[in-house]
């Protein structure tokens, strides 16, 4: 990255996709018919376009979007081993007091729900390498193109991971969390040495105290 007398400007990763990613990226997640040709043209041009327009309205360091993702930590499923069935939904610590809030909450959450949060339920390891390359392929192109200041990639953290997709394998939460960041290091590295910054995205820190640790004490919850 360069020096710079002022501050760069960026965003944190996410940004809106247009119904052709959304359907292509859809349809992978489901299984249904999509070619890979089909995903990577319609991933591959979108990229090229978001990144486009990310420099021309002064974006310093720009992102892919995290177009190719169902969503920032679901998308794991079909990167590493041990995921499997379907997670149950988890009303928020901060609805119990408010249970016609939480059905409300609950019953759109779940019409809403085109993708499942599968659980761990066995050993976590890589499983392919191929999408974190196509990422990555399909960013240095859009890069080279369009030379903005500089470039970033997201990856979830293990805490995240952990968060949407429950453990029913490792003896203990600290075990999961071993696992998978011994996993996604590879996808970290992988970023990193193609040249990119590396956005961790890390949400866990505060959200899992009124989701999966909503019963522990603090004492409890700060040790996880």
């Amino acid at each position: 990255m360069h020096k710079t007398d002022r501050i760069f400007v960026t965003h944190v990763g996410s940004l809106p996709r247009s119904q052709m990613v959304s359907d292509v990226v859809l349809a992978a997640e489901q299984g249904t018919a999509v070619s890979n040709e089909r995903f990577d043209a319609v991933v591959s041009d979108a990229v090229d376009i978001e990144v486009e327009r990310q420099k021309k309205i002064g974006i310093d360091i720009v992102s892919d979007g995290e177009f190719s993702k169902i969503t920032y930590a679901s998308y794991v499923q079909h990167r590493l081993t041990g995921f499997s069935g379907d997670s149950p939904l988890v009303t928020p610590a901060d609805l119990d007091e408010f249970p016609a809030a939480a059905e409300k909450s609950s019953s759109r959450r779940q019409s809403a729900s085109l993708f499942r949060r599968p659980l761990c339920t066995g050993p976590v390891a890589v499983r392919t390498r191929a999408p974190v390359e196509g990422d990555i392929r399909r960013m240095q192109a859009a890069v080279a193109k369009h030379k903005p200041n500089g470039a970033f990639l997201t990856a979830a953290s293990p805490g995240l991971i952990a968060i949407f997709h429950p453990n029913r394998f490792y003896p203990t939460h600290a075990a999961y969390l071993r696992a998978l960041a011994t996993a996604m290091r590879e996808e970290y590295r992988s970023i990193i040495e193609a040249g990119f910054e590396l956005q961790i995205d890390c949400p866990d820190l505060a959200m899992g105290r009124h989701t999966i640790f909503k019963q522990a004490s603090d004492t409890a919850f700060l040790r996880h």
